[in-house]
């Protein structure tokens, strides 16, 4: 009797990753017969799938490749013919790259029986472990810096082209001033489409996803990023991709990351021309490289004068492209600070001043301004300063200078001056002499400057600056504002409620200030009425800096003032500013102060009695 063929199996490699091939071998205990040795077998698969290799397979010493019906947990069954006298016959198969993150993958293949041949028991079954390889995406950004208003691109590297239906891809951003909306949106998509913006987690400041295309290998998201008109350093985004099922992340390429370099809205300032003489006009320019912003743009600018001081200008001055002049607090040897507020959309703003007939024997005069720097925009370091030269019109002595019924700017000479603005809101400057200057009619401006002036506002809500000096200022009729600088001054509020200003540029120091007479202080016109409604004195805590209270009426900190009965009384008391009921006295016990009469600021004529809310700090 003829030996029964035998026949056997194995696999070479058993370990192979997607994209390889693997073999299959067929090994006889004898060539096969005449008409060729059918065989079958069947495959199991780990994930149940099929359709991870190569079809067709291909053949040595063999043919006839059938597939048969699977039975029970078979996922394939298959044939081949072994060809007539061979030993040995090969199925190798290549497997495929299914861009699925999905894990190993194991086939186990296993020879069935039939009639022709017998089944190596110990050789009957084999196995292949397919190593996943799933598509592995990683990021890129270039240029990894650039400027507003420029471009940069994302891009996604893949290691193999998206799979059918395109490759959804998700990534987070954060940044350094942690706000989103400094680049144009949507950006610019290569190869992709259906962008997303998906809710940020943690301090993710936004996290998006887009669908590369199917066959793809790379795609890019670009961004143009805003000029933003805002002075706040370079900005750094950064971009981190995130892991999802269908795809493994580059770890060496999962984060990049773009800097923004800052470009401000940069202002420089000219002036033009930059000689005049008294009663001529010039303009003051502010230049931005770039439209100013959305609500407009705040400049401060300050200036100093070679005579030192305020008022040789038509005030308030023209403005071009801005509104919302302002004097504020100037600082250090500075006579005056102003701001304006630049239109939004302008590129250049104009502040346009008249000067004034000071009749003072002086000189040229040059006042310099120099644009300060602020957090809205930076300044151009070559255009920050310019200067203009006033040309001197020598004055006459002790002028009598009267206004018009219109708004007049009138200033004294050397002499001993009166002025009187008559009707209209004038702005009435004494200059040097002891002058007498009148407003009349109208909310005026009147400035004593030096000399030992008398000034009276008379009817309209004036503002009233003594200046150097012992003065004598009068508000009159209306709701004036009393400054009246430093030296022993005489104030009288007049009828209506009137404000006292104690401020300076300064902590406080009794030489800028003396000692005041306040002659009518009247601390509440109507007090059948609920709540203050007399005179006020205002402390500026720029003079009165050691004070806790908070800006307002009357003090937030209690312990900032005291009403007492003696002025030995108010040597004893522990507040900051204190009121003897006895004298009329304002005490201010500031730090490093011994007491005695430096410690006085003000004397209210007649020692009223008065109550916290009337001071207003500010």
């Amino acid at each position: 009797m003829e030996d029964e063929l035998l026949v056997g199996i194995n696999l070479q490699p058993e370990i192979v990753s997607e994209g390889n091939q693997y073999v299959l071998t067929f090994n006889l205990s004898e060539p096969a017969p005449v008409g060729g040795t059918r065989v079958v077998w069947s495959e199991t698969d780990s994930d149940d799938a099929f359709g991870d290799i190569e079809f067709p397979p291909e053949l040595t010493n063999a043919s006839n490749l059938e597939e048969l019906e699977a039975e029970g947990d078979e996922l394939a069954r298959s044939a081949i013919t072994i060809n007539p006298g061979a030993t040995t016959a090969t199925v190798t198969w290549t497997t495929l790259f299914d861009g699925v993150l999905e894990g190993d993958e194991t086939t186990t293949i296993e020879l069935q029986p039939e009639d022709a041949y017998e089944v190596d028991a110990e050789n009957q079954v084999a196995q292949i472990v397919i190593q996943d390889t799933p598509i592995t995406v990683g990021i890129a950004v270039e240029p990894d810096t650039v400027e507003e208003e420029d471009e940069y691109s994302l891009t996604f590297n893949l290691n193999a082209p998206a799979p059918e239906g395109g490759l959804r891809v998700v990534w987070s951003e954060t940044d350094s001033d942690n706000e989103l909306g400094d680049i144009d949106f949507p950006p610019e998509l290569t190869n992709a489409s259906d962008l997303e913006s998906l809710n940020p987690v943690g301090d993710e400041i936004g996290r998006s996803a887009i669908t590369i295309e199917e066959g793809a290998t790379t795609a890019t998201v670009t961004w143009t990023t805003l000029f933003d008109g805002v002075l706040e350093g370079d900005e750094t985004t950064t971009i981190e991709l995130q892991p999802e099922d269908a795809y493994e992340v580059d770890a060496e390429n999962q984060v990049a990351q773009i800097v923004i370099q800052d470009t401000p809205i940069t202002v420089g300032i000219a002036v033009e021309p930059d000689t005049v003489e008294e009663e001529d006009e010039y303009s003051l320019t502010f230049n931005l490289n770039a439209p100013a912003p959305e609500g407009g743009l705040r400049v401060v600018w300050s200036e100093t004068y070679s005579d030192s001081p305020f008022g040789d200008l038509d005030f308030p001055p023209e403005l071009t492209n801005a509104s919302e002049f302002q004097p504020i607090n100037a600082i250090g040897d500075e006579v005056v600070r102003s701001v304006i507020t630049i239109d939004e959309g302008a590129t250049t703003a104009t502040v346009t001043w008249t000067t004034l007939f000071d009749g003072e024997e002086e000189g040229d005069e040059t006042r310099t301004i120099e644009l300060q720097p602020e957090d809205a925009y930076a300044v151009d370091a070559e255009n920050q300063g310019v200067q203009i030269v006033i040309e001197d019109t020598p004055p006459e002595e002790d002028q009598l200078i009267e206004g018009t019924p219109q708004a007049d700017p009138l200033n004294g000479g050397t002499g001993d001056d009166t002025i009187s603005g008559l009707n209209g809101a004038d702005t009435l400057a004494g200059s040097f002499g002891d002058d007498e200057i009148i407003g009349g009619r109208g909310s005026d401006f009147l400035y004593g400057q030096d000399g030992n002036d008398i000034l009276e506002g008379r009817q309209g809500f004036d503002f009233l600056f003594g200046g150097d000096g012992n003065d004598v200022l009068n508000g009159g009729q209306g709701r004036d504002r009393i400054n009246s600088g430093p030296g022993f001054d005489s104030l009288t509020g007049g009828a209506s409620i009137d404000l006292f200003i104690y401020s300076g540029s300064e902590p406080f120091d009794p030489e800028d200030f003396g000692i005041d007479l306040i002659t009518d202080f009247q601390p509440d016109l109507r007090p059948e009425e609920p709540g203050n409604q007399g005179d006020l004195i205002l402390l500026d805590k720029s003079t009165f800096s050691d004070l806790n209270s908070s800006a307002g009426i009357g003090f937030s900190d209690n312990s900032d003032f005291e009403i007492v009965a003696t002025d030995d009384d108010a040597f004893a008391s522990d507040a900051l500013i204190v009121y003897s009921e006895d004298s009329g006295f304002l005490f201010y016990f500031y730090e490093g102060n011994l007491g005695g009469d430096l410690t006085i600021f003000a004397e209210l004529d007649g020692a009223p009695t008065i109550t916290e809310d009337n001071f207003q700090i500010r």
